[in-house]
């Protein structure tokens, strides 16, 4: 099954707004669970739901998760460890030959690329608890509030 949202309008930090009635009932369902007939079985049983993932643009990844899609730091999987230049007034994120094997002939060809050969490894991975203990420093605006706020110069993103 598929569901889903349609907002028409850009939301901007306001994004838990819309999603509050959504969370609020998956978390229910979760917990609680509605009891739903089995047209196979015959049988009554308890159906519990859950969100297995989202599909969305890179604007909208940023509203939802919070991770700012702009500027120098907005790269989520190099995190800290990120390459980026200046291209037509914007930035550019460089190095993904770094996800290549080693003896790739990408790595080398620095023509083609940032003028650079890569050396370097990928970017390490984040385990789940060092991801929680960055959500748990994290200092959330009040519900339904748009707040300007200095990001601290701890916070990665």
């Amino acid at each position: 099954m598929m569901m889903t949202v349609l907002i028409t309008e850009d939301p901007n930090r306001s994004i838990d707004v819309y999603l509050r009635p959504l969370v609020d009932e998956l978390k229910d369902l979760w917990t609680n669970g509605v009891r739903t007939y089995n047209k196979s079985t015959g049988k009554m049983f308890t159906l519990r739901a859950a969100v297995m993932w989202t599909v969305n643009d890179f604007p909208a990844y940023a509203m939802v998760s919070g991770w700012s899609t702009k500027g120098y730091m907005a790269c989520p999987v190099c995190k800290e460890d990120i390459t980026f230049g200046w291209h037509a007034r914007k930035f550019c994120y460089l190095g993904h030959q770094r996800w290549l094997p080693w003896d790739h002939e990408w790595r080398e060809n620095d023509k083609e690329f940032d003028g650079n050969t890569e050396r370097r490894l990928k970017p390490r991975e984040w385990s789940g608890d060092e991801i929680l203990e960055q959500l748990n420093s994290l200092d959330f605006a009040p519900f339904g509030k748009i707040v300007s706020r200095t990001r601290p110069s701890t916070h990665l993103n």
